[in-house]
Formats: C-alpha cells, sequence, structure tokens
C-alpha cells in the first residue's frame, strides 16, 4: 500500500497533519483505532471456520486453510511473547503508535503479514495478483524464508533468541520430506561398505548447500548429487524402479562400480539430471525409453550390465558421452544424429548391434524397424524422365542409411567395390564419362532392387532440384540433382565432396554420398522433414518464432560457420531458405537449426549462390569465401530482426541492409522489427545490438567484417 491508503485503510491521520494542526480531534484517538483494527483481522479465521462449521462439512481446501491459521497464529503468539510486552491485552502484541505514515506501514505489514510455515500470508500491500493463485497452496519445493523480518532497532538479546528459535527449525524435514524419504528408503534397501545407516540420519542438507550424509550432495536445500561409486553397494531385492521419482532436483547420478541388479531405475520427472553413471554393476532387462525424455542429459554411461533389448532413439543435443558397450543388446543402432555421432568403441561387445557407424556389423536385409522408429510412406512424382528416377533412386539406395534395408549380395566380379582410403567405389575405367558411384559410408550395394524406391520433388532453384527418396524400408535421403554447375572436373568435384563429407557437425546438413559424370553431379544428404527460416519468417508457415528462438538460432547458424571456417571450407550459399528448423511441438525446448547446400562456391558460380550478391561480387571484384560468408549471415540476422526478406544488391542500395542502416543511422525505432516480436520489450536491448553487429558483417568493405570467431563472441556476449 502506498502511505495515503495505509492511512484510509486503518483510518488514520497523515502525520503531517500533527505538524500543521489539522484533524488533531482523531489524532488522539489513532492508536486505539489501529489496535481494534489489528483485533479486527486476527477475528477473521475464526469467522471463516464458524461458517464452514454452519455449512455442515469442510473439504480439503478448508482443513487446509484452518490449520495454516491456528499455526500462524501460534507461531505469532510465540514470537510476540520473546519480545517486549504489549501494550494492551490484544491476542496479538500491538507497537506504540509510530511517529510517521510510513512507519505505519511498515508496522502494519508486520502484524498482519504473518508467515505461516508452509504459505506466505501477504498483506493487503504484499498481494502480487501473478503469484496470487500459487499461494492458494503449500509449497514444498522452495527454500523457507524467515518468518519475519526483525526491526533493526531491536537489541541483540532479542536477536539472538529469534535467531536461536529460527535454527532449531529443520527446512529439510519440514519442506523435503519426500527427498529424505527416497534416501531413507534406499538406505533400507542396500547393504554397503560405507555403512549408510549409521551415517544418513537426520538432516540430509544440514545447510543450504552442504550435507554430512555419504555420497549426497546439495543446493539450495534440495538434493542434487547421488554418487555412490564403488563402495560394494548391493541388494537382495531389485531396487523399486520408481525409487527417485521424489529427487526432483538431482543432477547427477552414479552408482558405477557396484553389485546391483534388477532393472535399470526409472527416471521419469528428473528434468534436470545431467549425468547418469550405472556401469559395471548387474543391471538387466532393457534400457528404459522414458531416458530419451530426460531434457539435460550430458552423460549416460551404461557399459558392463546385462541389459537387453533395443537401444532408444537419444536425440538430446545436450548428450555428449554415451556408453552402452558390453552389454547383450541387439538390432540396429537408431538412425539419430546424435548416436550416430558416437564411435564404435561406445556398442561394442554386444553381438547383436549393427548398424552403420564405421567398425559395426551391417544390418541383415530388412531389419525390424525399431519400435520408435517411423516409416513415412513413399509418394510417386516429380516429372523426371524414367532414366533419372531410376539413377536417383539407385543412388539414394546406394547411401549409408540404405544398410538397415538391404545387405549386399555378391555383385559381378568385375563390379566389386575396392577401397580408396575412406570412400568405396565401383571398379571403371577413369574417363570423364563414366560414372562413379562414391560413399562416404562402409557398405556398396548391387543395383537390383534400385526401381522400388520412388522420388518426389520437394525443391527447384537455380542451382537444380531436391528429391526426396523414400525406399522400401522406410529410410529417407534427399537427392540434390545438381544443374548448370562450373565445367569442374569429376576429379575436382570428387574431392570437394571427400572434404565436405567429413566435416560433422549437428548444425549441418550431413552429406552421405554422391556421384558425378560427365554429364550429371548428384549430392545425397540426410533428409530433414523441417521448414526453412525463410517459410517461418515470411509466408506464415510452421510457429511464431519469439525473440528468444530468433536469437538461439542466430547463435546456431554461427556456430556451424565457425564449425566451417575451422575445417578450411565455407558455406557459399547462406539465406534463409538454406536454414532449416526442427521446433518441438508442444514443448518449450529451442529449435534446432540444420545448414544446407554449403560448400559449393567453386562448383557453381557465383552468381548462382549467395555469396554473389555481396558488393564486391555485385561489383566484379575477387571474391574472399569466409567474409562473403559473414556478409550472407548480417544479411540473415536483419531478416530475423526486421522480418523483411532480403533482396539482392543492387547499384540503387535498394538491398535489406542499406534499408536498416538508412534506418538506424536516424534514430533506432521499434518501426524497423518484426510484428511478431516488437511486443518482447524486454528483447529490445538485444535486438538493437544484433542489429549493430549485424551491420558491421555487412560492411561494404569485406576488410572491414570482423571474422567468424569475433560475430560468434558478439552473439554470446550478447544473448548469454
Amino acid at each position: 500500500m502506498a502511505g495515503r491508503e495505509v492511512r484510509e485503510y486503518t483510518n488514520l491521520t497523515d502525520p503531517k497533519d500533527k505538524k500543521s494542526g489539522k484533524g488533531k480531534d482523531r489524532i488522539d484517538d489513532e492508536e486505539i483505532t489501529f489496535q481494534r483494527m489489528v483485533a479486527k483481522m486476527q477475528e477473521v479465521a475464526g469467522e471463516r471456520g464458524g461458517y464452514l462449521h454452519g455449512r455442515g462439512a469442510l473439504d480439503s481446501d478448508d482443513l487446509l486453510y484452518l490449520k495454516e491459521q491456528m499455526e500462524a497464529e501460534e507461531k505469532a503468539e510465540r514470537f510476540l511473547r520473546q519480545t517486549a510486552p504489549a501494550s494492551v491485552p490484544l491476542p496479538l502484541r500491538v507497537e506504540p503508535k509510530p511517529k510517521s505514515g510510513i512507519r505505519q506501514q511498515d508496522l502494519l505489514k508486520r502484524v498482519v503479514a504473518v508467515k505461516a510455515k508452509t504459505q506466505g500470508v501477504a498483506a493487503p500491500s504484499d498481494v502480487d495478483p501473478s503469484r496470487e493463485a500459487s499461494n492458494q497452496q503449500p509449497s514444498k519445493k522452495h527454500r523457507p524464508s524467515n518468518d519475519y523480518d526483525l526491526e533493526k532497532g531491536k537489541s541483540s538479546t532479542s536477536s539472538n533468541k529469534v535467531g536461536e528459535e529460527t535454527k532449531s527449525d529443520n527446512p529439510t524435514d519440514e519442506f523435503f520430506l519426500d527427498e529424505r524419504d527416497a534416501l531413507i528408503q534406499l538406505r533400507d534397501l542396500v547393504t554397503s561398505s560405507s555403512n549408510l545407516h549409521v551415517n544418513w540420519t537426520e538432516r540430509a542438507c544440514i545447510s543450504a548447500n552442504q550435507s554430512i550424509w555419504a555420497g549426497v550432495g546439495c543446493s539450495d536445500w534440495h538434493v542434487t548429487h547421488l554418487v555412490l561409486e564403488g563402495i560394494q553397494l548391493t541388494s537382495s531385492l531389485p531396487l523399486p524402479p520408481m525409487l527417485f521419482q521424489n529427487l526432483t532436483f538431482l543432477t547427477k547420478l552414479s552408482f558405477t562400480n557396484n553389485s546391483l541388479h534388477g532393472p535399470l531405475p526409472d527416471l521419469t520427472n528428473l528434468v534436470h539430471l545431467q549425468y547418469v553413471f550405472l556401469s559395471k554393476n548387474n543391471f538387466s532387462g532393457s534400457i528404459p525409453y522414458t531416458y530419451i525424455d530426460l531434457p539435460e542429459l550430458t552423460k549416460l554411461e551404461l557399459q558392463e550390465n546385462e541389459l537387453s533389448g533395443q537401444i532408444p532413439p537419444f536425440n538430446q543435443q545436450t548428450l555428449i558421452a554415451f556408453n552402452v558397450s558390453s552389454n547383450q543388446l541387439g538390432g540396429p543402432v537408431p538412425q539419430t544424429r546424435v548416436l550416430q555421432s558416437f564411435p564404435e568403441s561406445s556398442y561394442a561387445n554386444n553381438l547383436g548391434l549393427c548398424g552403420s557407424i564405421p567398425g559395426m556389423s551391417s544390418c541383415p536385409l530388412a531389419p525390424a524397424p525399431a519400435p520408435s522408429s517411423f516409416q513415412p510412406p513413399a509418394r510417386a512424382g516429380g516429372g523426371l524422365q524414367p532414366w533419372s528416377i531410376a539413377v536417383i533412386a539407385a543412388t539414394a539406395l546406394l547411401v549409408g542409411l540404405s544398410v538397415l534395408c538391404c545387405y549386399i549380395r555378391k555383385a559381378k566380379e568385375k563390379d566389386e567395390p575396392e577401397v580408396v582410403g575412406e570412400v568405396y567405389k565401383e571398379k571403371a575405367d577413369d574417363s570423364e564419362t563414366s560414372m562413379k558411384l562414391e560413399f562416404l559410408e562402409r557398405p556398396v550395394f548391387e543395383l537390383d532392387d534400385l526401381l522400388r524406391s520412388a522420388a518426389e520433388v520437394i525443391g527447384r532453384g537455380k542451382l537444380g532440384t531436391t528429391y526426396k527418396a523414400v525406399l522400401d524400408c522406410g529410410s529417407v535421403v534427399a537427392v540434390k540433382r545438381l544443374e548448370n554447375v562450373k565445367a569442374t572436373s569429376n576429379k575436382e568435384f570428387a574431392q570437394q565432396m571427400q572434404v565436405l563429407g567429413n566435416i560433422k557437425h549437428q548444425n549441418l546438413a550431413e552429406i552421405i554420398s554422391f556421384y558425378h559424370s560427365k554429364e550429371e553431379k548428384i549430392i545425397v544428404y540426410d533428409y530433414v522433414d523441417d521448414q526453412s527460416l525463410f517459410t517461418m519468417l515470411h509466408e506464415g508457415q510452421g510457429i511464431a518464432l519469439d525473440w528468444t528462438s530468433r536469437a538461439t538460432i542466430i547463435n546456431e547458424i554461427a556456430t556451424a560457420l565457425g564449425h566451417l571456417h575451422r575445417n578450411s571450407a565455407s558455406h557459399g550459399n547462406l539465406k534463409s531458405s538454406n536454414v532449416l528448423i526442427h521446433t518441438a511441438a508442444g514443448t518449450t525446448a529451442p529449435p534446432r537449426v540444420r545448414l544446407t547446400d554449403y560448400g559449393l562456391l567453386g562448383i557453381a558460380p557465383p552468381q548462382m549462390l549467395a555469396a554473389g550478391r555481396t558488393p564486391e561480387a555485385v561489383a566484379g571484384k575477387r571474391l574472399n569465401p569466409r567474409m562473403a560468408d559473414v556478409y550472407c549471415l548480417g544479411i540473415v540476422v536483419l531478416e530475423m530482426v526486421t522480418g523483411r526478406a532480403a533482396k539482392a544488391a543492387e547499384s540503387s542500395g535498394d538491398d535489406l541492409s542499406g534499408w536498416v542502416r538508412e534506418a538506424v543511422s536516424i534514430d533506432w525505432s521499434t518501426d524497423i522489427v518484426d510484428m511478431q516480436i516488437v511486443g518482447e520489450r524486454e528483447g529490445y536491448e538485444d535486438m538493437l545490438k544484433l542489429t549493430e553487429m549485424a551491420l558491421q558483417c555487412t560492411d561494404q568493405s569485406p576488410e572491414r567484417r570482423p571474422e567468424i570467431s569475433q560475430v560468434l563472441t558478439m552473439i554470446q556476449d550478447i544473448i548469454v
């Protein structure tokens, strides 16, 4: 409440009236009025209780309310008995009349806002409408605050008394009993060399960030670490699958090198869990599919157990370490980007596992798909000549994803593949007219089953046509048939593809295979069924992108460019239509980015690529591929801030960067901001900073543009 509102609420006069003599008759009664008001407020709980009793029935909410009121009154009375005696015989102690309106307001808050143990009961001036609903139920998920804010003028003796009473309270026992009970249940189920029955007693957390329990770590009064490694931990019965459901703040769980058996624990609801180390035990059964829903999972180690069944399709972008070796797992390794990025050693010593990972056994013909896999129906189309469809389908079938569908039969001796470094080639003469099939994956397959695949046109552009090839087994690849490319030799084309094929990154669409002849050149990518950034920004397709999502996308695009540049490559064709965005519907997960059509500068004429729109290219000057990428990144950033589509640079300066530069030079205004994000005022500062960075990237002179490493630093300083 403001001071005037407090006076109206308490029927008191403004202290300034004393000095001017106004309202003198009422001033004498201020103390009595104030005291009566407080006493009246105390009767509210009793009145409500009588009303509830009169209804003849009490529901759970009513009982909870009465219980909390009684606890609040008892605690208030204890507090007042420890301080100075009351000035009048009221149920609650009332301080002597304050000397100012501000003092009255403070005293009113202290008397009225008596906080219950499990719920804050705010004074009228403290009620936050946005939190009012959540305050109706007691919370067990937050650290309790002090019951009272002690007045600065209190004596040290009084403060010490209150402090001693506060220390006697056990916040973890009162608020986090569910966490303690889970640990006690675990203690009673197991035996170990650490004698947990002696160590795990009383509180789990003795302070906000400290525990004296062996293997237990705390943060903000919650149990966040449970690490019991190499202590001969065993149990006569398997651990209950739901044992850890109440440890909702757990970030690390490790039982490595023990003798636990039975199924792996169910980790549902542990949304903060990052590290799961359950290796070197005797766990059996399958890996729970609920593990793929742990949003922050960073490391998962399950090696040296007795696990069976198939591997769930883990695809968390946070997952950087994964090991299921030395188990009894079987079936194909799921074709998720994350699982395919781990080496063969992560899957070793599982006789039933197969897949396309180098060093791993190939899967047999048409294996049964994993329960999580989805097989999109094949659709015909495309408008190509029958021969072209056959060739494209053949190429698609011969790529790495095909290992899940068909197993090679012995080909004719003249067609047997031979190994050339990491690349497999069909024996053929080296003439420019001979089509050579080249693979970035180990297996090679015969061509008998090619026509069983269907090709569907999914995109057309200056560089050619892109097809979606659906194999009989359900695997899908994207086949780009290049047109109007430069007269490069097959050797140059193959070398460029091999370089690009060896560049792996989560933000790059993976190049699986390619083939070339004098007439045609085709690149085969891992298929990504996502919307392009262009369609989401300018065609209203997909979900609307808020500013937080756009900032994340900008960072991931820059990260992918940085990876290309560090590997002596460039994109050359960066534009919003070549940025694919994956969004998980119905979740709060951030969008994920994958760039396509990269590495074509040198194969295709510059004027066919986004790099050809840079000022230096328009002026006919020599291109610096990396600086051209930085320019294109700046254009994409401006598209995301303004919502306007980019235009080719022209001598008139009618391009996106020129328009923004002119607008910002006059005055920064939200008039340039996309209407979809203009209401997000908290992001204005970041929008301005990223706009300024984008203008640096689109400088007319390549020499004045920052390197991509500098751009990344600027972006992360702004959005992190």
